[in-house]
């Protein structure tokens, strides 16, 4: 079974979220995206759709359906946008996962999930940003807040 960190690198590039005519997100596409999320629902999210198939785990298709699957089909706009904010959220923890600071929160931790559940308390609470056209969590801001909530972790 693939771990956690190498099931975000076989996750198939972010959407373009934003049109070329656009330099920015609707207000109601950032809040959609900004829905509020758990660090559970993440790690359940990342869960399900590592057990996909290689080839549907890049097919945005095939992930969107795995998510509805798991957290249902109610058809409310408040569960719409759960599901949107999840799968958004995990593609932009695939982006975090390629900057080699994040191997940090990688290493060393249990090996069937390989990332830190830190690392998944962050991705639940970090604002989504706009970037390069596409929405994501800024790189700063995300592993300031990481390295924070890992030394206040360590004290305890």
């Amino acid at each position: 079974m693939d771990s956690d960190a190498a099931s975000l690198a076989l996750m198939p590039a972010q959407p373009t979220a934003i049109s070329a005519e656009s330099s920015a997100p609707s207000e109601r596409a950032v809040s959609v995206l900004n829905a509020s999320v758990s660090a559970g629902e993440l790690r359940r999210g990342l869960a399900a759709i590592k057990m996909l198939p290689p080839d549907d785990r890049r097919d945005i298709r095939a992930s969107v359906r795995c998510l509805i699957a798991l957290f249902g089909r109610g058809g409310s706009q408040g569960q719409a946008s759960t599901i949107a904010a999840i799968h958004w959220r995990l593609y932009a923890l695939c982006d975090i996962a390629k900057y080699p600071e994040f191997r940090a929160w990688t290493l060393g931790i249990d090996p069937d999930a390989g990332i830190d559940p830190k690392v998944f308390e962050v991705a639940a609470d970090e604002p989504l940003v706009a970037h390069d056209r596409q929405v994501g969590f800024d790189p700063d801001n995300f592993f300031n807040r990481l390295l924070a909530l890992t030394e206040e972790h360590g004290r305890a």
